[in-house]
C-alpha cells in the first residue's frame, strides 16, 4: 500500500541531511505539516479561572511556536459548562474571541506551523473523592455530548484553528465509554459496539458540522494500564473503528486512568497522573525512552490492514531527534508526539533541523512538572532558571564536560550510549564535532575532565579513555563509509591535509560541496603523523580516520605544494574554486623539550605542519610578526574575500582538540559565506549544569577504573607514562559512573 505523505520534501523543497522524514512534510485534509513533530496537549494550567485565554497562555505557546513545531495541539478546552478552574473552556460563544487572539498570535511567530484544539468532556470529580463514572449518566445527558462536541468544533474553526482532535484518552468521558470499565447495560455499553457508539456519535456530528475538508483528530490510550482497563486488542479495534467513521488522524497515548490513583489527601479529589496508570501516561526517568512506541506501532498495523490511511501520531518519552528518525524510517508511525520535550526545550525542532541536536536540553523525565498539575499549580520545567515561567531565549543548558571541550563534542551523550553497548552509535555521537574519535582517544589533554562535576563526589570519569575504549571498538565499522551524494555546484580547495583541514573537508562533503584537499608532503595527517611519536598514536589509526574521509568523497592531491615552487592561491581560484581554507599549520618550527640519547635522527624528517607562508603577502593578506594571519570581520576564520584559513596558521601552536574545532567551525563558516550570510552568527556563552542541581541522592561514591600503562622497563627512554586501553567491563563501569549532568535534577532547586 503506497502511503502519500512519506518521502516528500518540505514546503521549500529541501530535505534535511541526518533527519529526512523527522522534516518531511505531511498533508491532512488542507493542512500541510511542514514536519511530523507534534506538540501533543499538556495542561499549563496558565488560562484564566474562568477558562478564558491569558498574556501568560499566549506567551507559553507563542515560545513553543517559534521553536520550529510543525503542529500544535493546544490542551484540552471543555466543551460543557463546568467550574473546573484555570481549564481553557470553548462552551459558549464568549470564549471565541481569546481563542482566535491566541492563533493570530502563533500564527504570527510562526506562519508555517498548524495549530489545533483538544476538546475535552469530563465527568465530575467531588473534593470527597467521589467520582462520577459513566454508568451515572442519564440517557438525557449522554444525549447532548454529541452536539457540545460539534458547537465546540465550530467555535474552534471559527477561531482560526486549522484543525482540532477530540479527547479520547485518559480519564476523560470519552476513554471511560471506551473503556472495558464500561458497565452500562443499555445502548451505550456492556459490548464492543456499546462502548464505540457515543464516541462515534461524536466523530459523525462533528464532521457534519466542519465539514469534509476540515481535519479532525482523535487521541485514544493504546493501553490504560489499569485493572479492568482496555490493552492493545481493544485499542487497535476502536483505532479501526474510529478511523471507519471517517478520522484524519489517530494519536496514541496510554494511561493516567483514576482507577489506581494514589490515595488522595484528606478533602482533595484522586489525581489520575499517580498510581502506575498515571505514570504511564507520562514515563519517568526509570521508563526507557520510547516506551510507549509500540502502542502506536499496533494501532497502525491494526488501521493499515484494515485498509485506512491516515497518519498515527506515537508519542512516550521520545527525547531525541534520532529516536524519533528511527521511529518514523522503521514506519512505527507518521508523527513524533512529544509535550513534557518541547516544554522542556521548545527548540527542540530548531536545534535538530539545524545540525544542533547536541545542544537540546533534554527533558530529565523527572515527573516535576506533572507534580506541579497534581498541586494545581502553574506548570514549568525544572530544567529553567529559578522562577522563569517559561524557557530563555536562546536556551542552552550544557554539562560542564561539554562546555569545556574546545569541539564542543557532547560528552554526556556519548558515554550514556557507551553505558549500553553502542559503541558505534556513541563513535558517530563524537563525529558530529570531530571526526577523529580513535585519534582524540589517544591523544586529547582531556580539559573536559577537570570540569567533570563527579570529582565533587568523589573522581572525574576517565573520559579520554572511555573515548579511546568507544572509537577503537567501533573503528572497523567506522570505516565502512559511502560517498556523500554532491548537492551543490560549489567547489571548495584546502591547503593542508592535517587535522584541522582534514576536518574541514569532512563536513563540507557531508554538506554535499565539491572538495580537494592539496598537501605538500606526501602523506596525509600533518602533525597527527609527524608531530606524534607513533608509541602514542599508531600511524594505522591516523590511517583508518583519514581514509574514512576520504571515502566520503573527499579528493586529496598530495606532493603539492602552495607556494613560490608550486601552486598559487590565484591559481585555485582561476580554477574555479570558489573558497579557499588555509590549514598549513604552524608558522614556525616546533621544538619538542625532549632529550632521547642517540636518537637524533628521529626527528630530522619531521622538522624539515614546516611550510612557508610567506607567499600569501603576495595577495594582500595581512600576516601579524609571529607569522600568523590577521582576520577579517565578520568571520573569525576569514583572512580575505573567499579566502579562510584554520588551525594552528590562525591561533599558533595549540592541541589536537583545538585544531579540529577551528576546521569544523571555519568549515561551516564557508558554507554560510557560499550561501550569501554576511557573518558568523555568535553563540551566547551556554548555561552549564553544576553540581548544586544535581540530585546526588541517586548515586554513590565509586572508585575511578585505573587506566593501565606499558611497564617501566618497556618504556621508550626518556617519555612519560603511556596509557593502554580499558578492557570493556571496566569501561563499561566507568561509564556508569558518568553523573548525567541534567537528567536527575534536584526538585529542591527550582523555584
Amino acid at each position: 500500500m503506497i502511503v502519500p505523505w512519506l518521502n516528500t520534501p518540505d514546503e521549500k523543497g529541501t530535505m534535511t541531511y541526518k533527519y529526512p522524514m523527522l522534516f518531511s512534510s505531511l498533508r491532512i485534509k488542507r493542512c500541510v505539516f511542514p514536519n511530523r513533530i507534534m506538540s501533543t496537549a499538556a495542561v499549563t494550567r496558565l488560562a484564566a479561572e474562568d477558562g478564558h485565554v491569558t498574556d501568560c497562555l499566549k506567551e507559553r505557546y507563542k515560545r513553543m511556536a517559534v521553536g520550529g513545531l510543525g503542529s500544535m495541539v493546544i490542551e484540552a478546552a471543555a466543551v460543557l459548562p463546568s467550574k473546573s478552574s484555570f481549564n481553557l473552556r470553548i462552551s459558549d460563544d464568549q470564549f471565541v474571541p481569546g481563542l482566535t487572539q491566541l492563533v493570530r498570535e502563533l500564527h504570527d511567530v510562526n506562519p508555517d506551523l498548524k495549530v489545533g484544539l483538544q476538546l475535552l468532556h469530563f465527568l465530575k470529580v467531588a473534593r470527597s473523592g467521589w467520582r462520577q463514572k459513566v454508568e451515572d449518566l442519564k440517557p438525557e445527558e449522554i444525549a447532548i455530548i454529541p452536539e457540545q462536541f460539534s458547537q465546540a468544533a465550530v467555535r474552534a474553526r471559527a477561531a482560526g484553528f486549522d484543525f482540532i482532535e477530540l479527547h479520547m484518552a485518559h480519564f476523560t468521558t470519552l476513554a471511560s465509554f471506551l473503556s472495558l470499565v464500561n458497565k452500562r447495560q443499555d445502548l451505550y455499553g456492556c459490548d464492543f459496539e456499546g462502548r464505540v457508539k457515543l464516541p462515534t456519535e461524536v466523530v459523525n456530528a462533528v464532521r457534519e458540522t466542519v465539514g469534509g475538508d476540515f481535519p479532525v483528530g482523535v487521541r485514544i490510550n493504546g493501553e490504560e494500564f489499569t485493572k479492568e482497563g482496555n490493552t492493545l486488542l481493544q485499542s487497535s479495534r476502536i483505532g479501526c473503528r474510529l478511523a471507519k467513521s471517517g478520522v484524519d488522524y489517530i494519536s496514541v497515548s496510554a494511561g493516567e486512568r483514576f482507577e489506581d490513583a494514589a490515595p488522595p489527601l484528606p478533602n482533595s479529589p484522586p489525581f489520575a497522573g499517580t498510581g502506575y496508570s498515571g505514570y504511564r501516561m507520562s514515563p519517568r526517568w526509570w521508563n526507557p525512552d520510547g516506551v510507549q512506541v509500540y502502542l502506536a506501532e499496533g494501532v497502525l498495523r491494526a488501521v493499515r490492514a484494515a485498509g485506512f490511511v491516515i497518519p498515527i501520531v506515537a508519542a512516550g518519552k521520545i527525547r531525541t531527534p534520532d529516536l524519533a528518525e528511527e521511529i518514523l524510517a522503521q514506519g512505527r508511525a507518521d508523527i513524533v508526539g512529544m509535550a513534557r520535550v518541547v516544554l522542556c526545550d521548545p527548540d527542540w525542532p530548531a536545534k535538530a533541523r539545524e545540525g544542533h541536536a547536541d545542544e537540546i536540553v533534554r527533558c530529565a523525565a523527572c515527573g516535576y512538572c506533572s507534580e506541579a498539575d497534581e498541586r494545581y499549580e502553574k506548570i514549568v520545567c525544572i530544567q529553567w532558571p529559578r522562577g522563569a515561567q517559561n524557557a530563555p531565549a536562546p536556551w542552552r543548558l550544557v554539562p560542564p564536560c561539554q562546555a569545556a571541550c574546545p569541539a564542543g563534542i557532547d560528552v554526556r551523550g556519548y558515554i550514556d550510549l557507551a553505558a549500553q553497548g553502542h559503541n558505534v552509535a556513541s563513535s558517530r555521537l563524537i563525529q558530529e564535532k570531530a571526526p577523529f574519535p580513535a585519534t582524540l582517544g589517544r591523544v586529547c589533554p582531556r580539559p573536559c575532565e577537570a570540569r567533570c562535576n563527579r570529582r565533587h563526589l568523589d573522581k572525574s570519569i576517565a573520559i579520554k579513555a572511555l573515548k579511546r575504549f568507544i572509537a577503537e571498538r567501533a573503528l572497523p565499522e567506522m570505516a565502512k563509509v559511502l560517498p556523500v551524494p554532491r548537492s551543490r555546484e560549489e567547489s571548495i580547495a584546502i591547503i593542508g591535509a592535517g587535522p584541522a583541514g582534514l576536518t574541514a573537508a569532512f563536513y563540507l562533503v557531508k554538506m554535499g560541496y565539491g572538495v580537494t584537499i592539496f598537501e605538500a608532503l606526501p602523506f596525509a595527517g600533518g602533525m597527527l603523523k609527524v608531530g606524534i611519536p607513533d608509541y602514542l598514536l599508531p600511524p594505522h589509526i591516523v590511517e583508518t580516520e583519514v581514509d574514512a574521509i576520504l571515502k566520503l568523497g573527499v579528493e586529496l592531491r598530495l606532493d603539492s605544494p602552495v607556494g613560490e615552487s608550486g601552486l598559487t592561491i590565484d591559481s585555485l581560484i582561476q580554477k574555479d574554486y570558489r573558497a579557499v581554507l588555509i590549514a598549513t599549520g604552524a608558522p614556525k618550527e616546533l621544538q619538542l623539550n625532549v632529550h632521547w640519547k642517540d636518537k637524533a635522527d628521529h626527528f630530522d624528517s619531521f622538522m624539515k605542519q614546516i611550510p612557508d607562508n610567506t607567499f600569501l603577502k603576495d595577495i594582500g593578506i595581512s600576516m601579524s610578526g609571529n607569522g600568523k594571519f590577521g582576520t577579517k570581520k565578520g568571520f573569525p576564520g576569514a583572512v580575505a574575500e573567499g579566502i579562510f584559513a584554520a588551525g594552528d596558521v590562525i591561533s599558533g601552536p595549540r592541541t589536537v582538540i583545538e585544531a579540529i574545532a577551528s576546521g569544523r567551525r571555519e568549515g561551516l563558516a564557508i558554507d554560510r559565506y557560499l550561501r550569501g550570510s554576511t557573518s558568523s552568527p555568535e553563540e551566547p556563552p551556554p548555561n552549564i549544569i553544576d553540581i548544586g542541581s544535581i540530585d546526588l541522592a541517586r548515586f554513590k561514591k565509586r572508585d575511578r577504573q585505573n587506566v593501565p600503562y606499558v611497564a617501566v622497563n618497556e618504556r621508550s627512554p626518556g617519555f612519560p607514562k603511556v596509557e593502554l586501553g580499558l578492557g570493556e567491563m571496566p569501561a563499561l563501569c566507568e561509564a556508569d559512573r558518568c553523573l548525567q549532568c541534567g537528567m536527575f535534577p534536584k526538585k529542591s532547586s527550582s523555584g
